[in-house]
């Protein structure tokens, strides 16, 4: 049975990949920076309000110094809104990318196949191994590995994957982890980096929206990340691409 395509995703190069975790790196830290920023004044405002009515007494000093702290949040937050909802919306549309971007990045045998297609190389390579038997084809992978050779890899893979299972020389898998692996884990780590910093992002200004952090929240979102970090560790395990 025919494999459904995967119609409305986000075509991203390695480069564009980086590029995306970079810019979401960025947002994240001028978020964080602005929240800090105005936190730091929330405090300062609180110490300056016991200063000031240190010789009322209590309770109706905590009561006043409550009314002039939350009047004094209401404002920032209010001249903060608009920066901080452009850095929410930003992440949102970042990780929107990367999500549609994932289905390019299924495996290291997917990214192989992709290299140098349409190459003159990868062509004339094809040609020369089409009648090449088990043992010549095991020996070039072998080669291509050692050398990181994508034009020879990717002819190599397209080959084997034209064979029968019980008949490929080699696991396909085993030789594009060889040759793209290490590139493959890190631009699928990026990806999930970007997903992870939306939330985030989206988390730390609920939390300084409504002045509590949610812990239930980050506990999910460190088991999220242990569990992403768990699965870029190991090879793809695509059979076929």
């Amino acid at each position: 049975m025919a494999k459904k395509l995967r119609l409305g995703t986000s075509w991203l190069t390695v480069g564009d990949v980086r590029s995306l975790r970079d810019r979401a790196q960025v947002n994240r830290d001028q978020l964080n920076k602005l929240i800090d920023a105005t936190q730091a004044k929330v405090e300062i405002r609180h110490e300056t309000l016991r200063s000031n009515l240190k010789d009322v007494p209590s309770p109706s000093r905590d009561v006043a110094i409550a009314q002039g702290l939350a009047a004094f949040r209401g404002d920032i937050k209010e001249q903060t809104a608009d920066a901080r909802t452009a850095h929410v919306r930003s992440a949102a549309e970042m990780r929107a990318t990367a999500i549609a971007a994932k289905p390019h990045y299924r495996s290291p045998a997917q990214m192989l196949a992709r290299y140098t297609l349409g190459s003159e190389k990868r062509g004339r390579i094809m040609q020369q191994i089409e009648n090449s038997g088990p043992a010549e084809l095991l020996s070039l992978a072998e080669l291509a590995a050692a050398t990181g050779d994508k034009d020879l890899g990717a002819a190599l893979a397209s080959r084997v994957f034209s064979l029968a299972p019980e008949k490929r020389p080699f696991d396909v898998n085993e030789l594009a982890n060889a040759i793209v692996g290490e590139e493959w884990r890190e631009i699928s780590k990026a990806l999930n980096e970007v997903e992870t910093m939306a939330v985030d992002i989206a988390r730390r200004d609920r939390d300084f929206e409504t002045g509590r952090a949610d812990g239930t929240n980050m506990i999910e979102q460190a088991l999220r990340q242990q569990q992403a970090e768990a699965l870029y560790a190991e090879d793809g395990d695509d059979d076929e691409v």
